[in-house]
């Protein structure tokens, strides 16, 4: 099995999308603070995320080529 870290790009490009689409079509009330600083947090952990797993695809996409 080959890793291609251009689908990665892909994949985590539509995941982006999908996130600025949900964003832009949410209306909020004015005063909804709690809920936008929770909304924050979570990008804040998908960022988080996002970074470990490119890291571990990195990782791992670096052992296979060893193994060849």
């Amino acid at each position: 099995m080959e890793l291609d870290p251009a689908d990665l790009q892909r994949m985590l490009t539509h995941g982006e999308e999908q996130l600025h689409s949900l964003r832009s079509n949410l209306s909020l009330p004015d005063d909804a603070p709690e809920l936008l600083q929770r909304i924050e947090a979570m990008e804040a952990r998908l960022d988080l995320q996002e970074e470990a797993l490119k890291h571990t695809l990195r990782m791992v996409i670096e052992f296979i080529e060893r193994q060849a």
